[in-house]
């Protein structure tokens, strides 16, 4: 599977050239993630009512005493960060989660979903997992 070409390219002109990527990353990489939702949403050539991205973004600096590292981390979708880090025992590793995955079927992005006029299709006990729909009359029968 190929990415699509256009969250691939996109990121890098709005984060880069941020005003706030200096002083205030986080603030860089939320509102550059608004900024190409914007983008994508007044792009008339794609079709949103099916599709849909998910992306992930991890900005990696110096603390301010040099002698650390600080991870800024941004999300859209279903995307997962995850730093591995080798630990002081030879072969013995730890894996740090970066990000929260987001799941329609958590509390909180379901209430965002149905606000939004959306619905959730549960998870079901086979193994397929919840889904969203932006129309009931589309929504998966069990």
């Amino acid at each position: 599977m190929t990415p699509a070409p256009y969250p691939t390219r996109t990121p890098t002109p709005y984060q880069a050239k941020h005003p706030a990527l200096a002083t205030d990353p986080g603030e860089a990489l939320r509102s550059s993630f608004v900024a190409i939702d914007e983008a994508l949403k007044a792009d008339k050539s794609i079709s949103t009512k099916y599709s849909g991205t998910t992306a992930i973004v991890c900005l990696c600096e110096q603390d301010a005493e040099g002698s650390g590292l600080v991870i800024h981390t941004a999300n859209a979708g279903d995307s997962r960060a995850v730093l591995l880090t080798r630990g002081e025992t030879q072969g013995c590793y730890t894996a740090i989660d970066l990000s929260e995955d987001q799941k329609p079927d958590a509390a909180a992005e379901r209430e965002r979903i149905v606000a939004a006029g959306g619905h959730v299709s549960d998870a079901s006990p086979t193994g397929a997992v919840a889904r969203v729909w932006l129309d009931a009359s589309e929504q998966a029968r069990p």
